[in-house]
């Protein structure tokens, strides 16, 4: 589900959908509304919206071709080789920030027609229009590309239709540069079953675009799901399950996968929780061939923790310089810093200080080592060297001017609020003149909707707008915050405001449809949630309100059929099955009169 890309949701108010998997331009953040109509006489309304908010690849362990071998026609290797991960040095290795980047490298790569090995917290696949896929095909430069590219930070009318860290990869289908997506989740995402249903109903709340077709088309088997979303070939798959692909492959790699606890729930952790040797001995005991690897950060938003940053060096010398990163004294080094972080993190703040304390006399100059030495400290109560610390980072390395942003945006997505909101406005207060001050504004609003202080963070957003009037997802927000309020009819008119900013979105359509059924307004709810059906068809919250609305205007038999997909689609939940049974009944009484 990555957010500052442009969360439109809360994670912890009312009326969002479940946490995102893809990191979408409209990111459920939130602890959703839950919608309690009753149907009296002519229907029974239970609820209107969610609760608080590969082709040409071999099966695992089999191949058809030499990995090392030439792809087929169509898509040619960018330096004349590729190498095996882990044994080889790979001839191209890309490293950035942010993780919309990889989309940019692989068009300046000329990448055509290439199999995506995506690892990765989040499956970075939402919709795009059509309108912006053809703009996105016909930019063929940096600066041309760079001015559809939505920064994280960026709260402009660009944040409305750019692709960004939470997409890119579906224009790079849409532009036959990736023809598949293997994605590649952190382990224990698909350990049974009920993972996989799990993982299931979250891709079709939170991506645009998926058919009816594709969800019910997602085969698990063998640990591996396989199928399309939003018409995009994809194989999901833990590391160990990876398949042996039959020609060299796209990397891609980003590093909250080794922060990231679960694709479902999205929370962030300080201490990886798997070594880059074992990603790497997994890449290479299958095989995996490449010619070049896109890295990215993912600190900015708060997916990769700035105290691990280090992988980065880690991941880029794994790719450059196997030899090396395999070295005794290089792998023990790793070993030593995994140690120290799981003890920092598990509150052990003087064991983590004294293993870090031995790792900084080895690298003086290491930015991310720095921020956790004072982390230790501060948790030890030593503020002066904790200040320390973060000075010398800075001097080090200058993006860690930001280090509060970065550390609010981690206590954020850990639900910690009270702590994110003070680091936030701290960051706002030492930094008002800064880019990201109105990012920081508005997760200052986040924090407050979280903490159920509804009016100030409406107040919060409107401060915000009155700044960045174009942003839609901001429009959305005031929006939720007003509904939270109780007040259905302002909520459906600024989020009409956010509609007219991004009029291709069902999941605004949806949210609008939802805000006029809580004031009473079904059929002025009803063109809106048809379109929210029309564009998310595989969402059961998306059927579930249209049945609702279409059975408080006494049309059960059109109700009935939208009320038994929402039913198919998440056969957890119980209202669901409740109200198609209801429908039933009233159908089968009225036709009986």
């Amino acid at each position: 589900m990555h957010a500052a890309e442009g969360d439109a949701d809360h994670s912890g108010g009312a009326g969002g959908a479940p946490e995102p998997l893809s990191r979408p331009a409209a990111c459920r953040q939130g602890s959703p509304l839950m919608i309690l109509l009753v149907l009296l006489l002519a229907a029974a309304l239970l609820g209107c919206g969610p609760p608080p908010t590969p082709s040409g690849e071999s099966a695992p362990g089999k191949t058809s071709r030499p990995a090392g071998a030439p792809p087929p026609a169509g898509a040619p290797l960018l330096a004349g080789r590729a190498a095996r991960v882990g044994e080889e040095p790979v001839p191209l290795v890309e490293i950035a920030e942010n993780h919309s980047d990889a989309f940019v490298r692989w068009v300046l790569h000329g990448v055509r027609n290439r199999i995506l090995v995506h690892v990765d917290g989040h499956i970075d696949l939402d919709w795009l229009p059509p309108e912006t896929i053809e703009s996105i095909r016909a930019a063929t430069d940096e600066p041309s590309l760079r001015t559809l590219e939505a920064h994280p930070y960026d709260l402009s009318a660009r944040a409305n239709t750019g692709f960004g860290i939470w997409n890119f990869i579906y224009p790079a289908a849409r532009t036959e540069r990736v023809r598949e997506e293997v994605w590649v989740v952190p382990d224990g995402a698909l350990a049974d079953q009920a993972a996989f249903d799990r993982l299931r109903s979250g891709l079709a709340e939170t991506l645009s675009g998926v058919s009816l077709d594709e969800y019910r088309g997602l085969r698990f088997s063998g640990g591996a799901v396989s199928g399309s979303l939003a018409g995009v070939p994809v194989m999901i798959v833990e590391r160990n399950r990876l398949p042996r692909f039959p020609e060299p492959v796209l990397l891609d790699i980003d590093l909250d996968y080794f922060t990231t606890d679960s694709p479902v729930d999205q929370r962030v952790m300080l201490a990886p929780r798997l070594s880059t040797d074992a990603l790497i001995e997994s890449l290479a005991d299958r095989g995996v061939a490449t010619d070049l690897a896109t890295v990215s950060y993912s600190t900015v938003a708060g997916y990769l923790p700035y105290e691990d940053r280090h992988l980065g060096d880690e991941i880029s010398l794994a790719l450059r310089d196997p030899q090396r990163f395999r070295s005794p004294a290089m792998r023990r080094r790793r070993q030593d810093r995994m140690k120290a972080l799981a003890a920092l993190a598990s509150g052990r703040p003087a064991e983590a200080l004294r293993a870090l304390l031995a790792l900084f006399r080895q690298s003086p100059k290491d930015a991310p080592l720095q921020v956790a030495l004072s982390d230790a400290h501060r948790r030890l109560g030593q503020l002066r060297e904790a200040k320390a610390c973060e000075s010398r980072a800075r001097s080090i390395d200058p993006s860690a001017a930001r280090l509060d942003l970065y550390r609010g945006d981690v206590e954020r997505l850990g639900g910690r609020n009270e702590e994110a909101l003070a680091l936030f406005r701290k960051y706002m207060a030492e930094h008002p003149e800064d880019d990201a001050a109105p990012y920081a504004s508005r997760r200052v609003a986040f924090c407050l909707f979280d903490l159920h202080r509804v009016t100030e963070a409406a107040a919060a957003y409107r401060q915000l707008l009155a700044l960045r009037p174009d942003h839609a997802d901001s429009h959305f927000n005031l929006a939720e915050a007003l509904a939270a309020s109780g007040d259905f009819r302002a909520a459906a008119s600024e989020q009409q405001q956010a509609c007219r900013l991004r009029p291709f979105d069902p999941y605004y359509s949806w949210r609008l449809g939802t805000y006029f059924l809580r004031a009473k307004e079904p059929a002025s709810a009803e063109p809106h949630l048809r379109r929210a059906v029309e564009g998310r068809p595989a969402s059961a919250w998306s059927h579930y309100n249209l049945a609702i609305c279409l059975a408080s205007q006494g049309r059960f038999s059109e109700a009935l059929p939208h009320a038994e997909t929402a039913a198919e689609l998440d056969p957890a939940s119980t209202g669901f099955p409740v109200l198609a049974e209801k429908l039933r009944e009233m159908s089968l009484q009225r036709s009986a009169r």
